[in-house]
């Protein structure tokens, strides 16, 4: 009896590390996601009159984001 409360014991302490993980692993797709795309959202969420404040803008918007996840 005491090796199935064990056993029962473990897999409810995976379930957890497993639901952490794999929420880890789309936060982190989302963020590589936005910083591979970030030359394409530039452009679009921008104003036109430069390029570079286009790309400072929207590296700013991925940095306030990663920091405020921290």
């Amino acid at each position: 009896m005491a090796g199935q409360s064990s056993v029962v014991f473990k897999v409810n302490q995976l379930k957890p590390v497993l639901g952490g993980s794999v929420g880890n692993l789309i936060e982190w797709y989302d963020w590589y996601t936005y910083s591979v795309f970030s030359l394409y959202f530039a452009g679009v969420f921008f104003p036109k009159q430069s390029a570079t404040a286009q790309l400072l803008n929207t590296a700013g918007i991925f940095a306030i984001g990663f920091l405020m996840g921290l």
